[in-house]
C-alpha cells in the first residue's frame, strides 16, 4: 500500500533511537560543559554474547576553554559485574543461613548499638527485631554487669574475640543465662566497625548444674 508509510525493522529503531539519545546527550555536553557517565549495562557483541559496559563522554577544551568536541570512552565492566553479582549471591545466602540459624546472632556497631539481630535472638529476650534494633547492648545486661561489658567492647576495638557468660535481660524482666562467642568487625583501618556475636541459652543447662550441685552438697 503506496499511503502507508514504511516500517522499519526493531533493531535499526533501536538504533534509531539510541542514535538520537546519543545526540541529545552530545548536545547538553557542548552546551553545559557537563561530562556524561552512564550506568553500566548490557550490549549484545556480534558473536551473540554479552558484555556489561559504562560510557563516559568529556568535552575537549581550546586553549581559551572553548569547548571544540567531544572525547568519549567506553569502559568493559563485564568481569566487576560478575563478580559483584557473585558477591550480592553469597551475601544473599550468608542472610538466609544468619535469619534460620537455631543459635542467637546478633551485631553491634562501633557504640554498642544493635545493628542487626536475627529472628533466634528477638525471640530468646522476648522482643520483636525492629524493638532490638538502635538499642545499646548495656539496657540488656544487669547494672552490675555493665562495666565488663564495657570493657568487652573496648576489647573488641582492639581486635579481640571473646567468649563468656552473662546474665541477659528479657522484655518481661526476667534474665537468661547465656554464653556468648563474640568477635569483632574489622577493615583495613581498624576494628572500630563493631562486633558480631553468637548468643546460645544455657539457662537450663545451669539451673542442672545448680541443682546437682546443691544435691551433692546435701549428701
Amino acid at each position: 500500500d503506496p499511503a502507508k508509510p514504511a516500517q522499519l525493522p526493531p533493531e535499526l529503531l533501536h538504533a534509531r533511537d539510541l542514535a538520537l539519545e546519543w545526540r541529545a546527550i552530545d548536545e547538553r555536553i557542548m552546551l553545559t560543559g557537563e561530562p556524561y557517565v552512564s550506568g553500566v549495562h548490557p550490549v549484545r557483541m556480534p558473536d551473540s554474547s554479552q558484555r556489561f559496559v559504562q560510557h563516559m563522554k568529556v568535552p575537549m577544551k581550546d586553549a581559551d576553554g572553548r569547548i571544540i568536541g567531544l572525547v568519549g570512552m567506553t569502559r568493559n565492566l563485564t568481569d566487576l559485574k560478575v563478580a559483584l553479582d557473585a558477591l550480592t549471591e553469597g551475601e544473599r545466602k550468608y542472610r538466609q543461613l544468619v535469619e534460620l540459624a537455631q543459635e542467637g546472632i546478633w551485631a553491634l556497631d562501633g557504640d554498642a548499638n544493635i545493628t542487626f539481630v536475627n529472628p533466634k535472638l528477638a525471640a530468646m529476650l522476648g522482643y520483636s527485631r525492629d524493638e532490638m534494633i538502635g538499642r545499646p547492648l548495656y539496657s540488656f545486661v544487669r547494672p552490675e554487669d555493665a562495666e565488663a561489658a564495657r570493657a568487652r567492647v573496648d576489647g573488641y576495638r582492639r581486635g579481640t574475640s571473646d567468649t563468656y557468660e552473662s546474665a541477659l535481660a528479657r522484655k518481661d524482666g526476667s534474665h537468661i543465662t547465656a554464653f556468648v562467642a563474640a568477635a569483632p568487625i574489622c577493615d583495613g583501618t581498624g576494628c572500630g566497625l563493631g562486633s558480631i556475636a553468637v548468643v546460645t541459652d544455657i539457662t537450663e543447662r545451669k539451673r542442672a548444674e545448680d541443682a546437682l550441685r546443691e544435691s551433692e552438697q546435701r549428701y
